[in-house]
């Protein structure tokens, strides 16, 4: 990924990883799971079965 960023930006380019990043970005995957994860199981908990079922 870095070489195709510096071949078309055409300036060197270089990441850098801290723990911060690495906090960070373990923060908001653990959002992302809770709001796309949950929320549509809690809505499938409240339907009755065999509307459940009908709606496949």
């Amino acid at each position: 990924m870095m070489h195709i960023m510096e071949y078309s930006l055409a300036v060197p380019f270089q990441a850098a990883y801290t723990s911060d990043t690495f906090i960070l970005i373990t923060i908001v995957a653990i959002l992302i799971e809770i709001l796309f994860g949950t929320y549509p199981a809690m809505r499938a908990a409240r339907l009755n079965p065999v509307e459940a079922i009908r709606r496949e």
